[in-house]
């Protein structure tokens, strides 16, 4: 009998045993399954935030499209109002340079009150809209004199094939991502346009570049370089955008046409 009672004891302790082991393996299954799901979420939310729906792109084209818009019907007022196109004030404390505190580009020397102003933060009748939420991170070293990426920027420059050889007045906004660029190309009826063409970077008539020459001194053509030399498809473009010498993607508009 002792035998008997002392092998039923043995397994009645393996069977317990066995439970446990399987117990402890499903918890630790439950656990390894709450850490993957976990990671799969976080994952997932890091590359929707960076990469945009096809009806995300579509907005934000027509955001960047439609503000660029107001800027132009700002400016052909104040030109309607008998301001001349060299005394224009593109000056704001919103707009910034590429460094890591905000550097507001230069005020516009000959504007002498806010009726040649036009943005809000120096007068003038328009708010300021950066789109950083659609513009990619800077992936090479980047001077600090030029714009902040979503950030439009103005400057003179001769954008071959639209009127003269004159220098023309234009909005830019550089590191448009890619989905974003060719949303504004669609709805500008430019879905076709040719973007694998890099333009070079281009030394535009801004503030901080070469010799400190402003958007402002449009009958000097120094430190500006003619625009769409290599990227040929978007010559005689009002707006378009398209592919920048190593910084992705450029989107511009020609506000004065000379």
């Amino acid at each position: 009998m002792p035998t008997e009672t002392n092998n039923q004891n043995k397994k009645i302790k393996k069977r317990f045993s066995e439970r446990g082991s399987v117990f402890f393996y499903i918890l630790l299954g439950v656990a390894l399954f709450a850490a993957l799901a976990y990671t799969t979420t976080r994952s997932s939310r890091n590359t929707t935030s960076n990469i945009l729906t096809k009806r995300q792109a579509e907005i934000a084209a027509s955001e960047i499209i439609d503000y660029s818009q107001k800027v132009a019907r700002v400016v052909d007022q104040i030109r309607l109002n008998g301001v001349s196109e060299t005394d224009i004030n593109f000056a704001s404390k919103v707009f910034s340079r590429h460094q890591a505190t905000l550097t507001e580009w230069q005020p516009n020397p000959n504007c002498a009150d806010v009726s040649c102003a036009v943005f809000a933060t120096y007068g003038g009748p328009l708010s300021e809209t950066t789109f950083e939420k659609y513009a990619s991170t800077l992936e090479l070293p980047y001077a600090s004199s030029h714009p902040k990426a979503g950030h439009p920027s103005f400057s003179r420059v001769s954008v071959i094939g639209a009127g003269s050889q004159s220098e023309d007045l234009i909005l830019y906004i550089i590191k448009i991502k890619d989905s974003v660029c060719d949303a504004i190309n669609t709805a500008l009826n430019l879905p076709d346009i040719d973007t694998t063409t890099e333009e070079v970077w281009n030394s535009f008539g801004v503030p901080g570049q070469t010799n400190s020459i402003g958007y402002w001194d449009l009958q000097n053509t120094q430190s500006s370089e003619p625009l769409f030399d290599e990227a040929t498809a978007f010559q005689g473009k009002q707006e378009g955008c398209y592919s920048q010498d190593g910084y992705r993607n450029t989107y511009f508009k020609i506000l004065l046409e000379r």
